[in-house]
């Protein structure tokens, strides 16, 4: 009965401890993933190309035909990226001024800290991260204040 009772607590040991190495491990490698930069244009029109030609098999000539219509695709979607975020920063700008009616001054001044935080884990905003040339300026969203130097 004693050697039951032992295996039993030894399966339910070996499995708790999977489980919270299974759980320390998909954390980690979330929090690593979250903070890579997304990939840039040239490198999503080269996946689409090779994406292509593995799997229609192109010829020389039709890679090459393929190619810039890829290349001018993304362009576009580019701009629209950049236009989106502009838009969706503006829309988060103008929900703060509606709040600061309602907000305390301190309530006000926390509310700019959080956002100046959150905008500056998040690479900058909606457009990736802030490193991108062609992203949004790092930072907290213009005419919002700077929060407070960490020590």
């Amino acid at each position: 009965m004693k050697s039951r009772f032992a295996i039993l607590v030894a399966l339910v040991v070996v499995f708790f401890s999977g489980a919270a190495a299974g759980w320390a491990y998909g954390r980690r490698e979330g929090m690593a993933r979250s903070q890579r930069p997304p990939p840039r244009p040239e490198d999503m029109q080269q996946r689409i190309i090779e994406g292509l030609q593995r799997d229609l098999e192109l010829t020389p000539e039709q890679r090459a035909k393929l190619e810039p219509i890829v290349k001018e695709t993304w362009g576009k979607v580019s701009e629209v990226q950049k236009a989106t975020g502009r838009q969706i920063r503006e829309m988060f700008r103008a929900q703060h001024q509606l709040f600061k009616e309602f907000l305390t001054e301190a309530q006000w001044v926390k509310l700019q800290e959080v956002e100046a935080r959150r905008w500056h884990r998040h690479g900058g905003g909606t457009n990736g991260p802030s490193s991108r040339p062609d992203g949004p300026p790092s930072g907290p969203p213009p005419g919002e204040p700077q929060p407070p130097a960490r020590p």
